[in-house]
């Protein structure tokens, strides 16, 4: 359980969305109290992750799905690897390296490669 991984009391979480006392954490937690979708995101910021972690979403979601995983099928390992890379850069490199791959894509080779895809 997040909360408990957290190291965080029913109290304090119960504090932390608003509840006066930690007996609403511990029907929830029971599943005896269901939750609104304002709620189930008010825990998921007081525990510092997303809406799914909380309701089990995440255990659901089949692996090829997984964003890393499908922009590396669908793009290849180096572009993958190149995007990785990038991520790193501060806003002025990335922007550098943004202008520099325009100027290459205005090469004649990627105009004709274009021209094909639209024709």
């Amino acid at each position: 359980m997040i909360r408990e991984q957290l190291g965080m009391s029913q109290e304090e979480l119960a504090h932390k969305i608003g509840y006066k006392s930690k007996s609403s954490i511990n029907k929830i937690e029971l599943g005896i109290q269901g939750l609104t979708q304002s709620k189930i995101k008010k825990i998921a910021d007081a525990l510092q992750t997303v809406p799914g972690d909380i309701m089990g979403w995440a255990d659901e979601v089949p692996q090829m799905t997984q964003p890393c995983e499908l922009f590396e099928q669908c793009y290849g390992k180096e572009a993958f690897a190149a995007v990785k890379m990038f991520v790193q850069l501060d806003q002025i490199d990335q922007t550098k390296i943004t202008t520099r791959m325009e100027v290459m894509l205005e090469d004649e080779k990627y105009a004709l490669k274009k021209e094909s895809k639209h024709a």
